[in-house]
């Protein structure tokens, strides 16, 4: 079929343009290759990808269509976005000459669970040509009855590295990758975690929320107020509305890490706001990632800490929490 495809001149021909052409040119209408995957752990699957140009030539709108190999009957059919959706945000787009398109970066197709259904975990990349950090699109579909359902889909700073690893076990779907920290110094990338369990139809975010002090607290301001009361004391949980809302308008400049004793022991890093100056001391405490919990936010650091270095990789920052 690619060969077919290919006589008709419906694939870009040449070279991969340079980066002018890549924004500037039109693409729209020319494919990319049909290709077939890995299925499920079973083999009983066939995993079908293909993809379209909507625009610019990184510009490509895909789709993942997963077919019974014995019958060649199509069960799913899934699309980042749905081409004709109508929305107030797809309108805006295009009053504006734009199309938000997504393409597929991996998957994961689970095994089938009688009286369940199979989980099918994916990753799609807004690409915008030039960068290597792009918002992702975690998705998770329940494919029950021979229809997926939606029941994950949210959005994450990722970055385009070899990292990425989705897994499939039981009612978990985990994505492993990079991601960064919103600071005031170049980009430092971080491995990353997000792992869910679903049930009822929901997926709910597990433990770790991240595998480092410093992503922990990324993670913990990006989160909204009832997802981070989750890995809250009530006394941090109170003042997280605040400091997430500050997190969304700047950055922040680390200032100070020290360990405080106790059992288990915990961290404190004490940060400072690039558009305010204040400074806000976080207390995080675990014996593990998946422990760790905000104990608690002040504007001082505790006495009883002892400063620890920083570093210039920010190592002290990105440890993982051991006891």
């Amino acid at each position: 079929m690619n060969a077919e495809l290919a006589s008709a001149h419906l694939f870009v021909d040449g070279p991969e343009p340079d980066i002018a052409e890549m924004l500037d040119k039109s693409y729209a209408g020319f494919l990319r290759e049909i290709q077939t995957g890995p299925s499920d752990p079973d083999g009983d699957l066939l995993v079908v990808t293909f993809g379209i140009h909507t625009g610019a030539f990184c510009g490509v709108n895909e789709t993942l269509a997963l077919y019974v190999r014995r019958t060649m009957q199509r069960i799913a059919w899934i699309n980042a976005e749905n081409l004709q959706a109508d929305t107030p945000e797809r309108r805006n787009l295009q009053a504006q000459g734009m199309t938000r398109t997504w393409f597929l970066r991996d998957y994961a197709v689970g095994k089938d669970k009688p009286g369940h259904g199979r989980l099918i975990g994916s990753v799609w990349v807004q690409s915008t040509c030039t960068s290597a950090g792009n918002m992702e699109s975690f998705r998770i579909h329940l494919l029950s009855a021979k229809t997926p359902k939606a029941v994950l889909s949210t959005e994450v700073h990722a970055y385009l590295g070899e990292d990425l690893r989705i897994r499939t076990d039981g009612d978990d779907v985990t994505f492993t990758y990079s991601s960064s920290i919103t600071d005031d110094g170049p980009p430092t990338p971080r491995p990353a975690i997000r792992r869910y369990r679903v049930q009822g139809g929901r997926a709910l975010r597990e433990a770790p929320l991240a595998l480092s002090f410093g992503g922990f607290i990324d993670e913990w301001l990006r989160a909204d107020d009832a997802e981070a009361a989750r890995w809250s004391s009530r006394e941090a949980a109170l003042q997280h509305r605040d400091l997430a809302a500050r997190y969304r308008k700047g950055t922040i400049g680390w200032e100070r890490v020290a360990a405080c004793p106790g059992s288990p022991s915990s961290r404190e890093i004490a940060v400072r706001w690039s558009e305010s100056q204040k400074r806000t001391v976080f207390r995080i405490g675990g014996a593990s990632a998946a422990e760790m919990r905000m104990l608690s936010i002040s504007d001082k650091p505790f006495p009883s800490c002892h400063e620890i270095t920083i570093g210039n990789d920010r190592r002290s920052i990105l440890a993982e929490p051991s006891n």
